[in-house]
């Protein structure tokens, strides 16, 4: 029998419809983010104050460093939000908030009841920085075995199951415990058959480097969501390099058009949604509409539309007439938010 899995439990895949492949219901940054130099007053005010719609132009520009921005904790605004999706034609969205920036299974059975969006959680440890430490003296067979767990018998003791693995976090310094987490997440995939994604280093052409580390795995490819391809848009040939390896590409940051704030990026913008939409126009025209779905990563406070942003509807209200404006068919539409993330996430019972 084939089915997906929710946080109330299996579905038909059917069931799926539209689907963002990457999002954050409740999530708290890694502290490495909010880091700033120095100690002047005023920015520091600023960066402990609330969001409003006076400071929220000027949140903009430090997303990474504001303190409310990188913070979502309140399920009731996640429900509203998430209502305003399903307003939009959305039905499902993917939750890879894994355990030490926010992960809480029962209050996303919660969001699902109340919102009515079909939430898929996920299994798995993102960067580092964010790793609790029970799981850093673990090897790559014991945090396998750990992923393997959640997903046979439930997350943080309940009976709630993951129906992905991810996000995995890869960051710039490409650390030992990462490699071992990628590792252990593609011994999962391979094990069980449940697909995962892997959070890239947004400006670093390092796809190879991670699918080399799963191929060593015996991780299937085809199961491998690579995240975050956006920023490197304009490498269609790395892009097509990495499609040759047989795994999937995700643009998940739409919506997120400003500066990055944080590490050896700061002040190098991320790509404009117009931009993602025409590469991923370019990719379809090659064949390769099987290959790639999309997202927002809406993990900033500020970009909801209870803030003024554009929220989680954002691609289904605001940018799905320019997909097709630009040449995209019905067609090609579907396999991106429906067919794709189906296959993505279905499971089989032996």
């Amino acid at each position: 029998m084939k089915y997906i899995e929710t946080v109330n439990g299996p579905i038909s895949p059917e069931t799926l419809g539209k689907t963002m492949m990457h999002e954050h219901c409740l999530v708290d940054q890694p502290q490495a983010y909010r880091d700033v130099e120095g100690c002047d007053p005023e920015y520091i005010a600023f960066l402990n104050s609330e969001i409003t719609m006076t400071n929220r132009s000027k949140i903009y520009y430090h997303m990474h460093k504001h303190h409310a921005n990188l913070t979502i904790d309140d399920e009731a605004l996640i429900i509203r939000e998430l209502q305003f999706y399903k307003e939009a034609g959305g039905d499902t969205i993917v939750d890879v908030t894994t355990p030490g920036i926010g992960r809480d299974p029962l209050a996303l059975r919660r969001i699902m009841d109340a919102s009515k969006v079909q939430i898929v959680a996920s299994t798995g440890l993102y960067i580092e920085d964010s790793v609790p430490e029970e799981f850093r003296k673990m090897n790559k067979h014991e945090l396998a075995a750990f992923f393997e767990h959640e997903i046979r018998s439930g997350m943080d003791d309940t009976d709630i199951k993951p129906g992905f693995i991810g996000e995995i976090g890869m960051s710039d310094d490409w650390t030992k415990q990462e490699v071992v987490a990628l590792r252990a997440a593609g011994i999962a995939c391979r094990n069980t058959g449940l697909g995962m994604t892997v959070h890239m280093p947004i400006f670093k052409t390092w796809g190879e480097r991670i699918l080399d580390i799963l191929t060593e795995e015996g991780t299937n490819l085809d199961r491998v969501v690579l995240s975050h391809c956006d920023p490197t848009l304009y490498d269609m040939d790395y892009h097509l390099s990495l499609l040759e390896r047989g795994c999937r590409l995700q643009f998940d940051q739409f919506a997120l058009e400003f500066p990055c704030t944080y590490g050896p990026y700061v002040k190098r913008w991320l790509p404009r949604d117009i931009e993602r939409i025409r590469h991923i126009k370019k990719l379809c025209d090659m064949g390769w509409e099987d290959k790639i779905t999309v997202s927002h990563d809406m993990c900033f406070k500020s970009l909801y539309r209870t803030y003024g942003g554009p929220g989680i509807s954002h691609i289904l209200e605001n940018l799905y007439e320019y997909f097709i404006f630009e040449g995209m068919t019905e067609q090609q539409m579907n396999k991106i938010l429906i067919e794709n993330p189906r296959t993505i996430l279905t499971q089989e019972t032996a």
